[in-house]
């Protein structure tokens, strides 16, 4: 995919004491760097150049190694772990032409947490998908009596097997699915760049050269993936990392996935399926009998039991938005006040190679003039770091804080519950196709409409009490947030229920779900690089222009790729 007719770097063509590029040499599939496809190096001396390019030059390719994504998250990620390293970890990896993702992460954030974050990035789509599948299973099962069912006061045999089963299918296939993968011996899609496995940890000669060739294996990563932590903008190394992916690719594939962000999505499935489950288990009849020994009309509380049992799960909800809406205030502070000479490392003699290395890559790209000081250099390095990763981070946490995927996750209990429904008719062939039809359809406004709008403006009320305490902000968001739900929940149920016995109703039931459905679709509308939405700083905004050459920006953007850097991560 390369083109003859592309003009020579510029120091290929001036001085023939300088080596021809890495990625002439070796692979046409390697990316050319932003800065040798603008076009700047006309403008830049040799001597940089020169530089630029026996950093980014990788002199031995056996140093380009990556770890399948299977073999990185089998065994609860245990590559990550915070033992030390061993031959073990080493022999997971293996020489390739190129890095499809490179993990970015610090070592000090526990592994669970860089697990699940993981987990939900790679093996969320395969566990949503087991799961239906396993819930359709069990749907025949119940159905042909290979399944027992509990008895239900007000059904004679009640089906709720698909909804148990769906749920622990769904948790099962995030932890477990590479590996059952390593186990048939299926190899994932991603060949992914882990320091810990690719870079030879035992060896000190190798461990060394695979350091100082980080910004070469950089330069031939298709993304980088941030496993973004509290201290990520603290540590030397994996600022270096960012700096170097930024300078080369201003518009690559960089995903952004904090590390609090999956304790949210569990916590949420948690407890929305407590309160479905819950509900279920009140119906039995053995509850009901000792309910009315104890002389408790079991009628009357039923009307007020999904409302009692939807209370505990918003409330919880909204603790989590509250914190989720405080990291995402913190990550915003941070990113502010970021400054890379405020970065720690164990070696100061790290910190001049580092900087350095940024220093050329600042002239190189035309950052600042070649008669730049190293402290000019590190300032617009900084200054793109606030305004680069602020449009990131707006763009992945989305408008709602969650991205929708993970929502759906959420709620995705309702969907098996639809499935227990669908069992129970075949059972008993008593409940009409029309009720069960609107069954359907409410479950599915549930999971794809109610359940989104109300985890979105949870978070947005979250986000606007921050400055309030906590106890008195979570009560008023609670409170909101509870009739927003419950509102919407009792507005579909009755229409479903008048449409079940009165057809006519059925044209109101799909206009007020197709209502939702759109209100969902603009709430989740993903934000666009102009959008007012990615959060911008005014200061840091009017600076912008001083500190970057936007021209040679524009060229970078424009310009072609070998490896696709915007394709984008699997959202």
């Amino acid at each position: 995919r390369t083109s003859t007719s592309v003009t020579a770097p510029a120091f290929s063509r001036t001085s023939t004491s300088v080596t021809a590029p890495a990625f002439s040499r070796t692979s046409t599939s390697v990316t050319t760097p932003a800065f040798l496809r603008s076009g700047t190096l006309i403008r830049t001396p040799s001597n940089v150049a020169a530089h630029a390019n026996s950093i980014l030059n990788l002199e031995v390719p056996e140093l380009l190694r990556t770890t399948d994504v299977n073999d990185v998250l089998r065994r609860f990620a245990w590559a990550l772990g915070s033992h030390p390293c061993t031959e073990a970890h080493y022999r997971l990896s293996k020489t390739a032409d190129r890095i499809d993702s490179f993990i970015s992460h610090n070592w000090s954030t526990p592994r669970h947490a860089k697990f699940w974050t993981l987990a939900m990035h790679y093996n969320s789509c395969v566990a949503i998908v087991f799961a239906v599948v396993v819930g359709i299973l069990t749907l025949f099962a119940q159905a042909m009596g290979y399944v027992p069912l509990p008895t239900i006061c007000y059904v004679k045999m009640k089906c709720i097997w698909c909804q148990i089963f769906g749920m622990t299918a769904l948790l099962l296939g995030l932890c477990f699915a590479a590996d059952v993968a390593v186990l048939l011996g299926r190899r994932g899609n991603v060949g992914m760049f882990l320091d810990r496995t690719c870079v030879c940890q035992t060896d000190m000669d190798l461990k060394r050269q695979g350091i100082e060739s980080l910004a070469a294996l950089l330069n031939r990563s298709c993304s980088l993936l941030v496993l973004y932590s509290d201290i990520y903008l603290q540590k030397l190394w994996t600022v270096y990392e960012l700096a170097t992916y930024l300078m080369l690719y201003p518009r690559g594939d960089l995903v952004f996935r904090p590390v609090f962000f999956p304790q949210v999505v569990l916590w949420g499935m948690a407890m929305v399926g407590f309160s479905r489950i819950t509900f279920e288990i009140y119906g039995l009849d053995f509850v009901h009998q000792r309910l009315n020994h104890a002389g408790v009309s079991a009628w009357v509380l039923n009307d007020w039991l999904w409302p009692l049992m939807t209370l505990p799960s918003i409330f919880v909800m909204t603790a989590m938005m509250r914190r989720w809406a405080e990291e995402q205030k913190k990550t915003r502070e941070r990113l502010s006040n970021f400054s890379i000479r405020n970065a720690t490392c164990l070696s100061e003699d790290d910190r001049h190679v580092i900087e350095r290395n940024i220093t050329v890559y600042a002239k190189h790209v035309c950052m600042i003039e070649y008669s730049g000081t190293r402290e000019d250099a590190l300032d617009a390095f900084d200054s793109m770091i606030r305004r680069e990763l602020r449009r990131f981070f707006s763009r992945r946490v989305g408008r709602t804080g969650i991205p929708y995927r993970y929502v759906l996750m959420m709620y995705i209990v309702y969907l098996f519950y639809a499935l227990d429904v669908c069992a129970s008719s075949m059972i008993h062939q008593r409940i009409p196709p029309m009720e069960m039809l609107c069954t359907t359809i409410y479950c599915a406004t549930v999971v794809f409409a109610t359940g989104p709008i109300t985890v979105a403006y949870c978070f947005k009320l979250s986000q606007a009490l921050i400055g309030l305490h906590t106890l008195l902000a979570n009560t008023l968001v609670g409170i909101v947030t509870f009739a927003i739900y419950c509102g919407l929940l009792a507005l579909t149920w009755e229409l479903c229920e008048r449409a079940a016995g009165k057809p006519q109703y059925l044209a109101a039931l799909l206009g007020t779900c197709t209502a939702l459905l759109i209100v969902t679709s603009f709430v989740y509308r993903p934000i666009g690089s102009g959008d007012p939405h990615c959060w911008e700083s005014p200061i840091d905004s009017e600076s912008d222009g001083a500190d970057i050459n936007e021209s040679s920006t524009t060229e970078i953007s424009e310009s072609g790729s070998d490896l696709d850097h915007s394709a984008g991560d699997p959202e």
